[in-house]
């Protein structure tokens, strides 16, 4: 391959680049998107330690004995007897 056909073919090459940049603009940006939100979200839960092997119930110095518990079919004394630990 001499010079000049490298230079078509990077030609070439670069206007297929351009174009195919132009066709998936929108379906690549909503995809940077998604996955920037995913990022942040998973970054939201890290931060408050929301994860199912980082949640305690500890308790509060000076706080209420009030439990509000909302649902169907709950047993109380199996909620007390979760909470008398």
């Amino acid at each position: 391959m001499d010079l000049n056909q490298k230079i078509i073919a990077g030609l070439l090459l670069a206007f297929f680049l351009i174009t195919l940049l132009r066709i998936f603009r929108t379906p690549l940006r909503l995809a940077l998107k998604l996955l920037m939100n995913t990022a942040l979200g998973f970054l939201a839960l890290w931060a408050v330690n929301a994860t199912a092997a980082g949640r305690t119930l500890e308790p509060i110095p000076q706080g209420q004995d009030v439990l509000i518990v909302i649902g169907e079919g709950l047993d109380r004394a199996r909620i007390e007897t979760q909470l008398h630990r």
